[in-house]
């Protein structure tokens, strides 16, 4: 069995290199595949967040479900294949990892209700001891209304830090080893659609 949950096909030739931290793309998402993550979602139970050292809500709160049902393949599958699309025309200008497959997406409800939140974190370990490794990491924005709070933030350096408020569309896509965090919601509700490129261990 594949450690990914799901591959695409890969015809993409790398390009000349040049580096960045990440790749800001506004708008980018159409409104069809936001549409169908909305449907998908409408059809299950969010449950609780939760971080791979089991932290309480100090360093996560937030609700998710993973859109892994292949019940509903024929309305996740066109998700998967423009969002892989994108990612995987990013990584292969700007940094070249080695990107067998995709972990399943997971969609977040950040509500300030509960202050929603994730403090600075990154999405992979110093090595994979199994499977593959998360090398490239990406988060849409799916809010249509209005919150105050939930930025997105990257820390390149002590000194050297990005904020963004991604709106229903808009895309950020970065190396999962980069520190990162979602800032307390304050009002209204913060929703995002985030996954991960899979890969071997960087070497």
């Amino acid at each position: 069995m594949p450690d990914y949950f799901y591959k695409d096909v890969n015809n993409i030739s790398v390009p000349e290199f040049h580096t960045t931290w990440f790749a800001n793309l506004p708008k980018l998402i159409g409104d069809d595949i936001l549409e169908r993550v909305d449907e998908y979602v409408s059809r299950k139970d969010l449950e609780q967040a939760s971080t791979v050292g089991g932290e309480g809500s100090d360093i996560r709160r937030s609700e998710i479900c993973w859109l892994v049902d292949t019940d509903y393949g024929d309305l996740i599958t066109p998700i998967y294949d423009a969002i892989s699309r994108i990612v995987r025309d990013v990584n292969d200008d700007l940094w070249g990892y080695n990107i067998r497959g995709w972990e399943g997406l997971q969609y977040s409800r950040y509500d300030s209700e509960y202050k929603g939140h994730y403090d600075w974190h990154m999405d992979i370990s110093p090595r994979q001891l199994e499977g593959l490794q998360r090398k490239v990491s990406f988060s849409i924005g799916l809010s249509k209304d209005y919150y105050e709070g939930g930025e997105f933030e990257f820390m390149i350096s002590r000194d050297t830090q990005h904020s963004f408020k991604l709106s229903s569309g808009d895309m950020l896509v970065f190396p999962s080893f980069l520190l990162h965090r979602v800032t307390p919601v304050t009002s209204g509700c913060r929703k995002a659609l985030v996954g991960w490129g899979l890969g071997p261990n960087f070497v």
